[in-house]
């Protein structure tokens, strides 16, 4: 079995299209989200603590200052592990099941509606 790389997916235009939230709204969020870090780096910098943990939500984000350099790492949450691990192993889609639920609720309510 060859392995084959696959192309980067984006996120935010996940998340737009399934919450019907415009992408500049999670584009704003994202830049939010790099000032908190980038605030939390220069704290460490300020400290001279060279590793910066922080959680990101979905996981732990390191940022190691190595001289000149600035290395990351990355640890996910046991959440995210658990559904990754799910979707590998088990062949699990969680987007796709609730997709399906919501869908599936949205129908017998429009139903229960009519009748």
């Amino acid at each position: 079995m060859e392995n084959k790389l696959n192309e980067t997916r984006n996120i935010i235009e996940g998340l737009s299209v399934l919450t019907s939230i415009n992408a500049k709204v999670f584009n704003k969020l994202s830049d939010l989200a790099i000032y908190c870090i980038t605030d939390e780096v220069n704290d460490s910098n300020l400290s001279d603590v060279k590793l910066t943990s922080i959680d990101i939500g979905i996981g732990i984000l390191n940022i190691f200052e190595d001289g000149d350099k600035v290395k990351y790492g990355f640890v996910p949450s046991a959440k995210l592990e658990e559904g990754v691990k799910n979707t590998i192993i088990r062949k699990e889609n969680a987007l796709e099941v609730v997709v399906e639920s919501t869908l599936k609720n949205k129908l017998v309510n429009t139903y229960k509606e009519l009748v």
